[in-house]
């Protein structure tokens, strides 16, 4: 894994802190290069910065493009009722994505959204 939080951006991880409970609302990926695939997976991981062991929360969602395809292939996947809690109490670290793709040449996109409750 590798870019993670800096400035006012989020990277591909969140890291919990102590007291934390995150619940997930959204969880939005895509491809925008031709003739490629990939799938993801949204979780977490039992140590900081998105490293140790993962655990999915979600389904994996698969996506591919065409060889004519000009455009990008988004999905966005609403979660009612939100999924959660992910404590930091029960061992959650950090909330990242795993993707897995044709190629090194596959350009992706990925967010999720949610809300963070600190209980401490």
């Amino acid at each position: 894994m590798s870019d993670g939080p800096a400035g006012d951006q989020p990277g591909i991880y969140y890291n919990l802190v102590e007291g934390d409970e995150v619940w997930i609302t959204q969880f939005c990926y895509g491809l925008t290069t031709v003739s490629d695939s990939c799938t993801y997976e949204l979780g977490y991981t039992d140590a900081a910065d998105a490293v140790g062991t993962f655990r999915p929360v979600t389904l994996e969602r698969h996506i591919a493009t065409a060889t004519n395809n000009r455009g990008r292939q988004d999905e966005d996947l609403l979660i009612t009722p939100p999924l959660g809690a992910l404590k930091y109490a029960d061992g959650v670290r950090s909330i990242t994505i795993r993707v897995n793709a044709n190629d090194a040449g596959a350009s992706i996109n990925v967010a999720w959204h949610g809300f963070i409750i600190n209980n401490s």
